[in-house]
């Protein structure tokens, strides 16, 4: 894949379900991959495996900030918040909140009174919405970060004094969602029926389903409330959330990695397949590593350490862990393609990564039955496919 960006630097970059944002410094957002129901915003719903540009609504605007999940995300350096279509849902559950269920195959704009912080894509209760759900936290002082994730039918948006706002397909009582907590929330993460909250002073907070252990408490019962956890972190602070389909890790200020929940691919990084009702640490190769971010796919898990090193565990089947094979791992293993390089972020789709390395180039590998690798094939990759970039200067984030 080659990216003609005019001079333009691609600054950040989001894994979707089955498709790909990339972000550059003028403001303009690309995209390819799984394009079934207008999700890439190119009138048509054709898939792409090469990149293309996202227009229509945003074209003249100055995009700060991306999220995608099943839906795509953006907001402009005035705040406003545009929204596309839900990759397979067309909008059927109000994924998009403009007060109906019509499928829309380019931005729309959100919040036209108001200062948009970030997006996300992504959380759950048992009510769709198809109008904004604006959530209470008055005594919570504004949220600065949240995170998209294709894992669930949710999306949301927080405005820059710290009001959050839910839409879309709930598929767990969310009740008042973030009254019970105490502290400014700076991150949510959401599975397919599950929430996690990251609070400032690294408190995590969870709630929704609880059916395989999805909110690491001791129990199977499930809360439309948040629930505070409980970590053994010898003074570690939680820093970083990230959740997959059923199941969460949580990353220290000491570059320690915790998960718990459902495991039927390995995906806790554990050595078994057991469901794991508690966090625990994961170790293996882990072990005396610094850990500095994490990601979640469906069902596979990625670390990135101190050194550039990245680490991978769980779910390989199409291959998402970049090994040459397409044998699950119970354990983590570095990815040897990037021994001698730096990494310096991961995303994880549903079945597919995308690594950018400290000198700008970015790797694909994983599944690509809808182009999301954006390798101009549809050709599914276990080794890592480094991506032909043109343009001046370095991927940064």
């Amino acid at each position: 894949m080659s990216f003609n960006l005019n001079n333009e630097k691609i600054v950040d970059i989001e894994c979707g379900f089955n498709h790909t944002l990339a972000l550059t410094d003028a403001g303009h957002v690309y995209t390819w991959g799984y394009n079934n129901n207008d999700d890439m915003s190119n009138l048509n719903t054709t898939n792409h495996s090469t990149l293309i540009q996202v227009m229509g609504g945003l074209k003249g605007c100055h995009v700060t900030s991306i999220a995608c999940g099943y839906n795509s995300l953006a907001v402009t350096d005035t705040g406003s918040v545009f929204l596309w279509v839900l990759v397979s849902h067309d909008n059927g559950h109000g994924e998009l909140g403009l007060s109906d269920t019509t499928g829309r195959s380019l931005p729309v704009q959100y919040f036209k009174d108001m200062k948009v912080a970030k997006v996300s894509a992504g959380t759950g209760d048992k009510s769709n919405r198809n109008d904004l759900f604006k959530v209470n936290i008055v005594d919570h002082g504004p949220i600065v970060d949240v995170v998209s994730h294709m894992n669930s039918n949710i999306s949301a948006a927080v405005t820059a004094n710290g009001v959050l706002y839910l839409w879309g397909e709930c598929r767990e009582p969310i009740g008042d969602l973030l009254t019970p907590i105490a502290k400014s929330v700076i991150k949510i993460s959401s599975g397919w029926k599950h929430l996690c909250a990251l609070t400032s002073s690294g408190d995590v907070y969870v709630w929704g389903d609880n059916s395989i252990s999805q909110l690491g408490n001791g129990n199977t019962t499930s809360s439309p409330i948040p629930l505070k956890m409980s970590f053994n972190l010898n003074n570690e602070k939680i820093v970083d959330i990230e959740c997959g389909l059923h199941n969460t890790l949580a990353l220290t200020d000491a570059g320690h990695v915790y998960a718990w929940g459902y495991n039927n691919k390995s995906q806790l990084g554990n050595g078994n397949t057991i469901n794991q009702s508690t966090p625990i640490q994961v170790m293996g190769v882990l072990n005396g590593c610094r850990v500095t971010s994490i990601a979640c796919g469906r069902y596979h898990s990625l670390a990135v350490t101190d050194t550039g090193s990245v680490f991978g565990w769980g779910y390989n089947g199409n291959g998402e862990l970049g090994l040459s094979t397409t044998t699950d791992q119970s354990l983590p293993v570095q990815i040897q393609y990037f021994k001698d390089m730096k990494v310096v972020k991961v995303c994880a789709g549903m079945y597919h990564t995308i690594i950018l390395l400290s000198d700008g180039s970015v790797c694909t590998f994983g599944f690509n039955n809808h182009g999301q690798l954006g390798t101009g094939d549809k050709t599914t990759k276990s080794d890592p496919f480094k991506v032909n970039i043109n343009h001046h200067g370095p991927i940064v984030s």
